[in-house]
Parts: C-alpha cells; structure tokens; sequence
C-alpha cells in the first residue's frame, strides 16, 4: 500500500483486473461515485449506474468512455427520496436479468433541502440507509460471485458515524411530520451533524448484519475521507447552511485557502471503495479507512449489537410501510 499525497492508494498500476464482472453504483454522476466508476472501467468492468439526475447520469457515461472507451454502460433513473423510482429501478434490473458482481452503496446527502421527513422518517435516514437497504434486499437474487470469487457490496459510510449515539430517534417512524419536528428538532442549526452521523452507523450496521446473515458475499463499509466534491459543495451552498458555523466556515478564505491541499480529490477518496471492490484480502463484515480495517466507535452507552438488531427491524419495517406497490 502507497500513500499519495496523505492518503492510501490502492493498486497504482491497475493489476487488479475487473474484467467481465458488472459493477453497479448508486449516485455515480459526480465525485467519488464518479472516480468509482471510472476507476473500475479502467480495470475492464462493464458499469450500471444509478442515479437521481438523468443528464447527469449521461454526462457522466460520456466521461467515463472518454477514459475507458470501450466500457459497457447501463443507466437507471433512481431517487433515493422516492422508494417508487427505487422499486421501478428493481424491476427494471430483474426483468433483464441483470446478473450484478459487485453493488457499490456510493450515494448519500449531508443534508436534504426539500423537507426533513419522509415517510414521517428523518429524510436524511431515507436517503442515506433505508432506499439503499430496500434496493440491496430486493437485488440479492441477483447478485452473482462463486465460492472463490464471491460477490461484494461496499457501502459508502463516514467516520461520522464516531458522534452517533444509536438511541434510534432518528431511524425511527412518527406519526406525523410535526411529530418528528418536536422531537428532533428542525433546521440544521438545531439538528447540526446529529442526523448524518445517525445515517452513517446506520450503513455501517448495515453491512455488518448483511455479512452475518449472508456469509456467501462479502459486505464492506468505508470512510473515504474529507472528499472535495460536489457532496462538500452543496454544503456550503445550501440555504440551510447559510447563517450556520459550518455555512462559514465552509465558505470562508482560509479553508478555500488553505485547507484545500489537506483535503481529498475524488481519485483519492474512492481508493477504500477500490480496495474492497478489488482486494482479495479484503473481509466481509468490516469497516475500512485509508485502505486498513478501521475501529467502530459511538457515542453513549448504547450495545451496538443491540443497535443493529434493532435497525434491521425497523429497515423490514419500512419495506413493509413504503415500498410495496
């Protein structure tokens, strides 16, 4: 393993092949799932990508042939806020039989401008954890690896996850959108990083339970990193944000300044993501930084064992709630 510039590269000269396998990314228009993408057309794979922006989505398909020209790419529109377009997006993928090597849970949001519930749940829970959890549930039949060769699923998570405390307030359904607004709290002065960082335990807990209850694929979660992205962008820009500590500092000369040599490009921070797309050492179960296994810690006295029971139930839950038609 080399370090480029701080952080951990993975596989400099592309030894780790990836042709003939099909790699599916969510959110893979711009920024890490984008680099993702790339990364992986230029070790051989064909690509189904999954996003929210269809110009987006065929943007990013002509970008990727600019760099692998010879690339086989599918698109599907999906809206992580929307379970409809998820289950149009499953159908669609069973109906041709769409056989997936590797699913990289790529997308996610800081926070969602439009509203702070959906399906009277934390809309950022929506996006970030459960549309993900119904697409993986429902596409496992379609996942295809061998026993020496298993099929992967990598999802993207955060060292955010370090200030979540798993009390479930924010996993939690309510009875109306004013509930969840009393108890939580709205605006992201008043709910800050709290409902990202319950998101990010949320992926982590996720794969964890997937790996114990199916042993034949490998299931990975990873920190990329402070990543200069659109993700970032978005931050900086959004109104929420505006009047905030984080909209000032985010915004302010020093950090475009100076700390834009410390912090990740795109290439630099899906080098985890790669690692457990490629690496045959690579485990199922575990939580990866900088390439290395990485310690999962949260706030509180909360069993985490206990927390990722409990979330799998609630994720069942809102399959059962918002995902049937």
């Amino acid at each position: 393993m080399v370090f480029w510039l701080g952080s951990a590269e993975f596989d400099r000269e592309k030894k780790h092949r990836l042709d003939g396998k099909l790699v599916a990314i969510t959110g893979a228009s711009c920024g890490i799932g984008l680099s993702t993408a790339i990364l992986c057309a230029q070790r051989g794979a064909s690509l189904l990508l999954l996003c929210r922006n269809l110009s987006k989505m065929s943007n990013a398909a002509e970008q990727i042939r600019e760099k692998a020209p010879s690339t086989q790419i599918l698109e599907f529109q999906l809206d992580l806020a929307d379970t409809k377009t998820v289950s149009n997006a499953i159908k669609d993928i069973k109906m041709r039989e769409i056989k997936i090597d590797i699913l990289v849970l790529n997308a996610g949001l800081y926070f969602y401008e439009p509203t702070e519930c959906l399906y009277n749940i934390n809309s950022i829970q929506v996006v970030n954890h459960y549309s993900h959890f119904y697409l993986l549930h429902e596409l496992l039949e379609n996942l295809k690896g061998s026993e020496d060769d298993p099929a992967r699923v990598v999802a993207l998570s955060s060292m955010a996850h370090n200030g979540a405390n798993a009390d479930g307030a924010f996993w939690k359904t309510y009875s109306s959108p004013e509930e969840l607004a009393t108890e939580l709290g709205t605006g992201i002065k008043k709910i800050g990083m709290k409902a990202y960082c319950e998101s990010k335990l949320a992926n982590i807990l996720h794969m964890r339970e997937m790996a114990k209850r199916y042993p034949e694929i490998k299931f990975m979660s990873v920190h990329p990193g402070v990543v200069n992205s659109e993700f970032g962008q978005k931050i900086a820009q959004g109104e929420s944000f505006k009047g905030t500590w984080l909209g000032w500092f985010m915004n302010s000369w020093l950090v475009h300044k100076f700390f834009s040599t410390m912090i990740k490009s795109s290439d630099q921070g899906a080098q985890t993501s790669m690692y457990c797309i490629c690496a045959p050492e690579a485990e199922s179960w575990h939580y990866y930084k900088e390439c290395a296994t990485a310690e999962v810690k949260i706030k509180g006295s909360k069993n985490i064992n206990e927390a990722q029971e409990e979330l799998w139930q609630l994720s069942m839950k809102f399959i059962d709630e918002n995902c049937k038609n």
